[in-house]
């Protein structure tokens, strides 16, 4: 389907949604006419028209907290979260953000509580302020485990390395990367491993712990290599870097 055609389905589709609130909206259905908002804005947001987008998902927001649809609230949150962080509005996304999280815990939902979390400490990551985004990522690794879901607890634990590295903070970020690594270990994500140990690496390069630091690169670098990983030379002259510092020593 060319872009052509799928823009003009998704302008029939709008169409179509607009009469569904008009008629909702005429039958008096609060819940109806919220839902039928939110299938507008993911219309709009389709086609990258982002203020109509809001425009309507604020109206499914409002609509469905009047009739009291806790659903519909938690998916137009969300929605709006995510124009918000793609438009770079950090704050209002961790606005709608922290709505999304407060009813998810309301309608025990463990799904959109996770995502909600993990977002969060996205985006205050990238607002620089990493004692909140370890605050929800370390919730984001307590649900995981509560959930059974290792792929999500393994990303966890690496964004808290990632961030204590930042920090200088060396020896916590050493204890989440091996976490994460001995999680992604027990389901078989060798790249995901691979990148654990180069977080590993550099974490024992920054206390100068550099045989470790090495041993820990080597593993990311054969890996990289088997699979062709573009990043391969930049990081092998990183390796060679930390051998050379390891040969001077001697």
């Amino acid at each position: 389907m060319t872009q052509e055609v799928q823009a003009e389905e998704t302008l029939k589709t709008i169409a179509q949604h607009e009469q569904f609130v008009r008629d909702a909206h005429q039958r008096g259905d609060r819940v109806q006419e919220g839902e039928a908002y939110c299938r507008l804005g993911e219309a709009y947001a389709a086609l990258g028209i982002s203020k109509k987008a809001i425009r309507s998902y604020e109206q499914a927001l409002r609509l469905a907290r009047a009739a009291g649809d806790l659903s519909t609230q938690a998916t137009a949150a969300h929605r709006l979260a995510e124009i918000q962080r793609d438009s770079s509005h950090l704050r209002k996304a961790i606005d709608y953000y922290r709505q999304q999280l407060e009813l998810s815990h309301q309608t025990s939902d463990a799904q959109s509580a996770a995502d909600a979390l993990g977002n969060l400490g996205n985006a205050y990551n990238l607002l620089d302020r990493p004692r909140e985004a370890i605050a929800y990522y370390e919730r984001l690794v307590i649900l995981a485990r509560q959930e059974n879901t290792p792929l999500l607890e393994a990303s966890a634990l690496g964004n808290l390395g990632v961030i204590y590295g930042k920090l200088g903070e060396a020896r916590k970020a050493i204890d989440y990367h091996e976490q994460d690594r001995a999680v992604r270990q027990t389901f078989g994500d060798r790249e995901g491993e691979a990148v654990a140990c180069w977080n590993l690496g550099l974490a024992f390069k920054d206390l100068g712990e550099l045989s470790k630091a090495a041993a820990l690169m080597q593993v990311t670098l054969d890996y990289e290599k088997e699979v062709g990983d573009p990043d391969y030379s930049e990081d092998r002259q990183t390796l060679e870097e930390v051998l050379g510092a390891i040969r001077s020593e001697s």
